[in-house]
């Protein structure tokens, strides 16, 4: 993900990057920040691992709010388990996954929301959505499908509807 963000951050399609995940003596974490050309490690944040609550219920949120064009970006290549993924997109935050249905939260996400998992494919799904001045709301119909077809109610419905088939 480093790489990808990196070509689109010299391309200028982005002006920021966070990388959320890990602690600060993690040396994967460390290996990253070490991997930026100087003139570039300015325009990255590095957090540790946040709360999920911090997360779904301040920075997705807050981000939504008060930014035009925020891209959450999963970069893991296999996650069948994508609670913070689909939050971030049922948040209303535009969200891309890697394409090739090895992350859950793929076969809710159009293909226009998924990228090559490599850094050029990375890069020129981030450059594609940054050129669109409508990003947010253009997300929103995918932002509200994911949280109609995963909120509480839907649970339920499947939950009952297994309950009564069983």
């Amino acid at each position: 993900m480093i790489e990808g963000t990196r070509i689109a951050v010299e391309s200028g399609d982005l002006d920021g990057v966070i990388v959320i995940g890990g602690s600060t003596d993690d040396p994967d974490r460390q290996r990253l920040r070490s991997s930026l050309p100087a003139e570039l490690a300015k325009s990255y944040l590095f957090l540790e691992k946040l709360p999920r609550q911090l997360l779904v219920n301040g920075l997705f949120p807050y981000l939504v709010s008060n930014t035009t064009a925020t891209i959450f970006v999963c970069s893991s290549r296999y996650d069948l388990v994508p609670y913070t993924v689909l939050e971030a997109a049922r948040s209303g935050l535009c969200t891309i996954v890697p394409s090739g249905g090895l992350v859950g939260a793929s076969e809710y996400l159009p293909t226009e929301y998924q990228f090559r998992p490599t850094p050029s494919g990375l890069a020129s799904r981030i450059s594609a959505l940054t050129s669109d001045d409508d990003l947010s709301l253009n997300f929103r119909p995918v932002a509200e499908s994911i949280h109609r077809d995963t909120g509480d109610d839907a649970f339920m419905k499947a939950f009952f509807a297994h309950c009564l088939s069983a």
